[in-house]
This record gives structure tokens, sequence and C-alpha cells, in this order.
């Protein structure tokens, strides 16, 4: 839940929803996507995680949660 003082908009979490599904499916079902798909949704969610984290006043709780789920 969240409490903080500033507001929050955004769909990241329905993009990183998606990208938790292609994650599970390139894991899970390697031979559907050729090495360059899955290097491709490894660093992209690699990237946006670290970002989540660097930059300030973003809430991490949503974008975690939406790719472990």
């Amino acid at each position: 839940m969240y409490t903080g003082s500033y507001p929050l908009a955004g769909l990241s979490g329905a993009g990183y929803g998606l990208l938790g599904i292609y994650l599970f499916y390139a894991l899970r079902f390697p031979a559907k996507f050729s090495p360059q798909n899955r290097k491709f949704i490894f660093v992209f969610i690699a990237i946006g995680m670290v970002l989540t984290f660097v930059v300030p006043n973003i809430t991490y709780a949503s974008v975690v949660y939406d790719d472990v789920g």
C-alpha cells in the first residue's frame, strides 16, 4: 500500500506484467524463442529493474511484484 506524499501515475505495472509472461515462456520453453529474443527480454527486464531502484520517487513494489506475479 502506498503511503508516500507524492502522486503516482503510469502503467509500468501492466508492461512489466507482460514482460513477466514473456520471461516465464522464455525460461519454460526456450526452443520457442531465438537466442536474440531471449537476450532482449532478459536485458530489457534487467534495465527496467535497475532503473526502478536507481531513479528516485519510483515505487518499486508494483514493478517487482508484476514481474514475479
